[in-house]
């Protein structure tokens, strides 16, 4: 909402006379979008402490080991794309193992982190839903690796951004995609996906 002060000698002069305008500000935002949802877990489980501190740990822990995960991944795509053009079975022996090293040491932070975040998410959010996928096809060649490493960025970046979403302070923020049986089921496949990379790596060291 805009308002205008004018005097009378302002209101009869011309059209683009000098005006004051006051504009109302925007309402601070303090809370996080799943703030209820957090607060009626942390009331059952944890009654005696601090409702605020509880919720602002947790808020905090979910959005770094998502934004670490994101990282992982996209340190993947960022491996594989470096040497999109080169046939890495041409390359000498010890370089493609420093490759594959890289690229499964990788798939396994992330692998971890995804996991870590699936075990905070799901007690408050998804109680009872099962916690794995069926497991992603065997990876058979550099180019199914390349492949899952886009699906898996992919992933990330989503899921990264419905956590900000649910967890960051924004005017923006929303918890709806947090709740929703398509996200969690993105974690796991995002989880399954980072297994079938390392498993691969470690099939053709």
């Amino acid at each position: 909402m805009k308002i205008e002060i004018r005097t009378i000698a302002e209101a009869t002069k011309p059209a683009g006379a000098r005006t004051i305008t006051l504009e109302e500000p925007e309402q601070t935002i303090n809370t996080v979008a799943a703030d209820q949802d957090l607060r009626a877990f942390f009331k059952t489980h944890n009654p005696d402490g601090s409702a605020d501190e509880a919720v602002r740990n947790y808020s905090s822990r979910i959005v770094n080991r998502s934004y670490r995960a994101l990282f992982q991944a996209i340190e993947l795509k960022r491996l594989v794309s470096r040497f999109a053009n080169v046939d890495m079975r041409t390359v000498a022996p010890d370089a493609r193992a420093k490759w594959l090293a890289m690229l499964r040491e990788h798939a396994n932070a992330f692998e971890n982190d995804n996991a870590v975040l699936r075990q905070e998410l799901q007690p408050i959010f998804f109680p009872g839903m099962a916690s794995q996928v069926a497991d992603d096809a065997v990876l058979q060649s550099d180019a199914d690796l390349a492949r899952a490493v886009e699906r898996l960025h992919k992933l990330a970046l989503s899921n990264n951004e419905a956590i900000s979403s649910g967890f960051a302070i924004s005017s923006q923020s929303s918890s709806s995609p947090i709740k929703s049986p398509a996200f969690w089921q993105s974690i796991l496949r995002a989880e399954s996906l980072a297994k079938s990379i390392a498993q691969y790596q470690a099939a053709h060291d």
